[in-house]
C-alpha cells in the first residue's frame, strides 16, 4: 500500500471504539420513526366506531382509516362516509353519512329523505320512523346522517354540519379482520 491510497474504514468500525455507534444508531432509529409517525398523522387516522350510529355499514369497535387528504383538492359527495369535530361536544369526533350538500334543501317525510324535493334512495338505512326539514344548506354546509336513524344524533338534532369541522374521509376497515375492507360509500 502506498502513502497516497486512502484508508477505507467502515463507520461502524471508526465510532465502535468511542462507544457512541449503538447511541447513534438508537437516536437515527427514533428519530427516523418519529418522522414517519408524523408524516402518517399528517395524510391519515384511525378512527374507533363507538356506538351503533352507522349500523349496518360500521359497527361499534370496528376500527377505520380515515384519509385526511381526501378533501384537500375536491369537496365531499353525497354518500361519502365522513368523520368530524362533533358541533355540540369539544375535543369529539362522530362519523356520519353525507347526504346534503351546499346550497341544497333537505326534507324528510314519512322516513324518506328528499334533496330538492326529489327522493333519495338509500338502501344502507335501517328501517325507523322520523321525518323533519326543512333545512336549506349554506355555502360551506353540509347535511349528515347517521345510517341507523333511530340511534343517530345527526344533523337533524344539531342542524347542518360546517364543512370545515371535516377531519377525514372514511378509508379501510382495518379491525375486526371478518370485517377487512373500504369503507362502504354509497354513489348516488
Amino acid at each position: 500500500m502506498t502513502e497516497h491510497e486512502p484508508v477505507v474504514k467502515s463507520v461502524a468500525e471508526s465510532e465502535a471504539s468511542t462507544g457512541w455507534h449503538l447511541l447513534k444508531d438508537v437516536i437515527e432509529t427514533i428519530v427516523l420513526a418519529l418522522l414517519i409517525y408524523a408524516g402518517l398523522r399528517l395524510f391519515v387516522r384511525n378512527f374507533r366506531i363507538d356506538g351503533s350510529s352507522m349500523e349496518p355499514s360500521l359497527h361499534h369497535g370496528q376500527l377505520i382509516v380515515i384519509a385526511r387528504w381526501s378533501y384537500w383538492l375536491q369537496t365531499p359527495e353525497r354518500g361519502d362516509i365522513v368523520v368530524f369535530r362533533a358541533p355540540s361536544a369539544k375535543n369529539r369526533d362522530l362519523i356520519k353519512r353525507v347526504i346534503g350538500l351546499p346550497g341544497e334543501q333537505i326534507e324528510i317525510r314519512e322516513s324518506q329523505v328528499f334533496v330538492n324535493g326529489e327522493q333519495i334512495q338509500e338502501p344502507y338505512v335501517l328501517p325507523d320512523q322520523y321525518t323533519g326539514g326543512p333545512w336549506t344548506l349554506g355555502e360551506h354546509e353540509l347535511f349528515v346522517m347517521g345510517d341507523n336513524r333511530g340511534r343517530s344524533q345527526d344533523s337533524r338534532s344539531w342542524g347542518p354540519l360546517e364543512d370545515s369541522r371535516i377531519v377525514g374521509k372514511g378509508l379501510v376497515c382495518y379491525w375486526p379482520p371478518r370485517l377487512w375492507g373500504l369503507v362502504p360509500h354509497h354513489k348516488f
